[in-house]
């Protein structure tokens, strides 16, 4: 619509197979600005049934050249990618040929490639990679310490992922698969999503399958000084995400819906793989 007060401006988006309709979109991650100017940002097509264990999803990386610059919003472009009618299939291990995959998150890593960890419904956190500034994307696969090390597990939840200063990542999952706290679910979402354990990964050399290796899941944020009047049973850390400033580290998430937590994080947490980190948050 025109300029003003109360003006929207509709983004037309593609129709993918999986969903059959342009209103199938889930977004539960930030943009990224590229070293180039460029945003990235990841979405995933959707299905929409009541039922976390139901849901088919793929993800979508929609991208602008404009968007930093453009000074009128109608004239923003948007460019999906991978484009219709498949979006990235994450394999649903229970259910062949069926894809799982969304809230994916993205960053860029020194050469200009772009690396996002992905939320899937297989106990561990997915990956995709792509080599040409988000146009197309490798075929997605489980994301390991290292290449042949141990997978980094996660529930069916969010896996934020954030650069820091001094070129490493910091990735937060829940380091379980599921399995904790008498179920073995990883579609539990009341009861499996905490506590939150942080590893954080330096690049590994360009021809390696998997570009970031990974230090152990590191203890963070834990629930067991959070005790609200009213919590209603619901045990969720992963909404949230990493803010470095200053050379201090906050972890901002909302263990419960109706409002936001801050936690002030020892630095000596964030190390690289393989230097012993510090004690958890405060």
């Amino acid at each position: 619509g025109p300029g003003g007060a109360g003006s929207y401006w509709n983004v037309k988006s593609p129709t993918y197979d999986l969903v059959g309709h342009t209103w199938g979109w889930h977004l539960m991650a930030p943009p990224l600005i590229t070293s180039d100017g460029r945003m990235i940002l990841p979405m995933n097509a959707s299905t929409d049934p009541p039922s976390l264990r139901d849901i088919r999803c793929e993800p979508v990386y929609v991208s602008s050249k404009n968007i930093m610059t453009e000074q009128d919003p109608g004239k923003v472009e948007f460019i999906f990618n991978p484009p219709p009618p498949h979006g990235v299939h994450v394999p649903l291990e229970a259910n062949q040929g069926e894809s799982h995959g969304m809230e994916a998150q993205v960053v860029e890593l020194s050469d200009g490639r772009l690396f996002s960890p992905i939320r899937t419904g297989n106990g561990c956190t997915y990956f995709t990679v792509s080599d040409d500034g988000g146009q197309t994307w490798a075929k997605a696969r489980a994301l390991r310490r290292d290449e042949d090390g141990p997978l980094l597990l996660n529930p069916n939840c969010a896996n934020p992922i954030t650069k820091l200063s001094n070129g490493s990542y910091a990735l937060l999952h829940c380091n379980n698969d599921g399995n904790i706290y008498g179920v073995n679910n990883v579609f539990k979402h009341n009861v499996v999503r905490h506590p939150i354990y942080v590893s954080i990964g330096v690049e590994n050399k360009p021809e390696s399958t998997q570009p970031i290796r990974w230090s152990e899941p590191r203890l963070m944020t834990t629930l067991e000084a959070y005790k609200p009047k009213h919590r209603d049973g619901w045990n969720d850390l992963t909404y949230g995400l990493l803010h470095e400033q200053d050379g201090r580290f906050y972890h901002f998430y909302n263990a419960k819906w109706d409002r936001i937590q801050v936690n002030k994080i020892n630095p000596l947490l964030f190390l690289p793989p393989n230097q012993t980190p510090g004690t958890n948050s405060r």
